[in-house]
């Protein structure tokens, strides 16, 4: 029996029934183990190999031109704390956080919790770079406002019901480039006593939109069993998984699953897109919940400040 549901979410968007066929697999996937994967999403083939060659090609910079990226933490220049470079001293992998192109220094909002500008290499030293991080993260934007149609269809509420809930336009939602390098020892165990190049966690937000090509490792803890079961690496597919914030908001109804990267010798890739709402969305009942909320009401800001509090590089 195949655990990993695949899903060709191409009916989002078209008539009532192809819509209806998708969020019911939406619902099963998300009530039983909070990862699936996506085809025909619509993104093309040509961005995700310029992915792949950009996320090498950032890795590929020197430390010190990774470092002017970084936040306070490791660049005190710098004026962000959230946003930019965190390299593997941290947690064994470097990482790479971009926001939402539209928060430019004029933008009201920046300068509070949050958002910040990010900072991006120069056009000499990554030519192009700055568009294409434009491109891709307005497609993922897209394809995340698109795959939380479904998620309000399966809810049994109005298509662009949890779309009206959240102002896109601010959205928290994080581009991140992920590099593993070809390390010598994993970074911790598991609770099976696998060695892993990063720990077992739950996301915090609505949803992830994950990249894992060619090189695989990721893993998924199987409620119904405790077991631990691998999600190939793919090219073409995305991996989509739920966060605390969209489990709380369906008042634990979607479940936010346990995953984990085991050790591999190999260099590895990986890009989440965490799909985000705007800081004042806030986490309350659902208009389809039957029973009492279970959690506490919070707005999202309120939330991801709670839910980094478990992640090392976050730890500013």
């Amino acid at each position: 029996m195949k655990v990993i549901h695949e899903i060709d979410i191409s009916g989002l968007g078209g008539d009532e029934a192809s819509e209806k066929k998708v969020a019911a697999q939406i619902r099963e996937a998300c009530k039983t183990l909070g990862f699936f994967t996506i085809v025909n999403h619509g993104v093309s083939p040509d961005l995700l190999s310029q992915l792949r060659k950009r996320s090498n090609d950032f890795f590929k910079l020197t430390f010190q031109e990774k470092l002017q990226l970084a936040p306070q933490k490791w660049n005190p220049e710098n004026s962000n704390v959230y946003r930019g470079y965190f390299p593997s001293s941290v947690n064994g992998k470097e990482g790479y956080d971009m926001g939402h192109p539209s928060f430019t220094p004029d933008h009201p909002l920046v300068g509070t919790p949050y958002h910040e500008v990010t900072q991006l290499p120069s056009e000499d030293a990554l030519p192009g770079f700055k568009k294409f991080v434009e491109e891709y993260f307005n497609a993922l934007m897209a394809l995340g406002t698109r795959i939380l149609r479904g998620f309000s269809l399966a809810l049994d509420l109005p298509a662009d019901y949890l779309n009206q809930q959240i102002n896109h336009a601010n959205s928290l939602s994080t581009f991140r480039l992920n590099y593993y390098p070809n390390n010598s020892k994993p970074v911790a165990v598991g609770d099976d006593g696998a060695q892993l190049c990063c720990e077992m966690h739950t996301d915090g937000g609505l949803l992830t939109i994950l990249y894992q090509p060619e090189v695989g490792g990721l893993e998924v803890k199987v409620p119904e069993t405790g077991k631990w079961e691998e999600i190939p690496p793919s090219n073409d597919a995305f991996v989509i998984n739920t966060g605390l914030f969209m489990e709380r908001w369906t008042n634990g109804l979607f479940y936010a699953a346990y995953h984990r990267v085991r050790f591999s010798p190999l260099e590895r890739i990986s890009v989440p897109f965490f799909f985000e709402p705007d800081a004042q969305t806030l986490m309350k009942a659902l208009p389809s919940t039957t029973e009492p909320f279970k959690f506490e009401t919070l707005n999202y800001e309120q939330h991801l400040t709670e839910s980094n509090k478990r992640f090392t590089e976050y730890a500013r």
